[in-house]
């Protein structure tokens, strides 16, 4: 629980120095303004589990797995908040920086799978491509081809 607010609120503080106003921003500076900070929170994310492996162990880690992936979701929400504050809300703008959270978010995962449970893997990350609407053709091949998983449904 505590872990979970301290990455929140180191997120929340460095997503000050970033500009997500829209009256200054284009959609596509938003976007990377959205994709520095989500690289930013999985580092911290992945720092923090480091350091509990060896404190405890990988099995500890493990354990945690769905902790893990609930922290993650609360990022985007809280990042989403942030970015969509100064404007009403573009669909089709949140559902791109969910894409681009969550690409980066796989990439992290694959990275490290000796973190994570398998099985809890691929069921938290075909959930979380399931919330993912009004993808585009080349959008979903890039996240199955990304994922790995062939029986993947969105």
């Amino acid at each position: 629980y505590y872990i979970r607010h301290s990455l929140l609120n180191a997120l929340s503080l460095r997503s000050h120095s970033y500009y997500f106003d829209r009256l200054y921003t284009t959609n596509k500076t938003l976007l990377k303004n959205f994709y520095a900070l989500s690289c930013y929170y999985l580092k911290r994310l992945h720092s923090i589990c480091i350091r509990f492996i060896q404190i405890y162990s990988y099995k500890y880690i493990q354990s945690k797995s769905l902790f893990l992936f609930r922290t993650i979701r609360s990022a985007l929400r809280m990042l989403i908040k942030k970015a969509f504050i100064f404007n009403k809300k573009s669909i089709k703008l949140i559902n791109q920086c969910k894409y681009v959270f969550f690409i980066s978010c796989i990439r992290l995962v694959k990275q490290h799978r000796h973190l994570f449970q398998n099985d809890i893997i691929a069921k938290r990350f075909s959930h979380m491509a399931r919330k993912l609407k009004y993808l585009n053709k080349t959008q979903k091949y890039e996240i199955k081809k990304t994922i790995g998983f062939k029986q993947l449904k969105m």
